[in-house]
């Protein structure tokens, strides 16, 4: 079974976090500490979010972070298009790397696999962080 890279799994730790209080900046090292998150890592999460224009910066005393938009706007995927560098389940279907396969002309996988990862997709994009905001909380 695939899963989702640590790095997208914080990311959507933290983008959850937020949208609790979508209006309020929040600090990266009070986020890092109340999930405990390393630090720099949860920085650099929280860089790549910014620069995608999900999250917003404030500078100095009472800054941080927040949504700058909607959380209900904001998709799984578009958490992932932020936090991924691999685009697809399977190389050959990467449209970024365009990588060449060398089973590719007797492959009969590739066809499925991309609908599969079509209809995830469809998934992940239906799918906003204010969704996360009305699931039952995780028990351990």
């Amino acid at each position: 079974m695939f899963g989702l890279s640590r790095k997208t799994d914080y990311a959507l730790l933290l983008v959850t976090a937020l949208a609790q209080r979508p209006q309020e900046f929040v600090s990266v090292r009070a986020l890092s500490r109340a999930h405990r998150l390393p630090y720099r890592f949860a920085s650099q999460i929280i860089g790549d979010l910014a620069r995608m224009g999900i999250l917003e910066a404030r500078e100095g005393v009472k800054g941080g972070y927040r949504f700058a938009k909607d959380p209900a706007t904001v998709s799984v995927a578009d958490v992932l298009e932020a936090t991924e560098k691999k685009r697809a389940f399977v190389s050959c279907l990467d449209p970024i790397t365009h990588y060449a396969c060398p089973q590719k002309a007797w492959c009969g996988a590739k066809a499925n696999v991309g609908l599969l990862e079509r209809n995830l997709l469809t998934v992940l994009q239906k799918t906003t962080i204010a969704d996360f905001l009305r699931a039952p909380a995780a028990t351990a």
